[in-house]
């Protein structure tokens, strides 16, 4: 995942880049195998960014310019409908 400013212009004399991975378990009784690669793909990375958020703003603070502040995401929702057996 790629996080650019809008307007493509740059204010800061500096680039960051972070990486980040995370690792998810999942309950394959409770949680459907066939949604795992939707979660993987749209939930994961939104849950991750508050951690590579707090990493830029931390260490754009302690390097002693202007704060990187991410804007905040907005975490889509997902529900699995269950189909009621006839």
């Amino acid at each position: 995942m790629n996080i650019e400013p809008e307007s493509g212009a740059v204010d800061r004399p500096y680039e960051m880049r972070i990486k980040i991975a995370g690792h998810f378990e999942v309950d394959e009784e409770k949680f459907p195998i066939e949604h795992i690669n939707n979660f993987a793909e749209n939930n994961a990375p939104v849950i991750l960014i508050p951690y590579i958020r707090e990493q830029a703003y931390s260490l754009s603070i302690r390097a002693g310019v202007d704060p990187v502040i991410f804007p905040l995401v907005q975490v889509p929702v997902f529900r699995i409908v269950k189909q009621e057996q006839a």
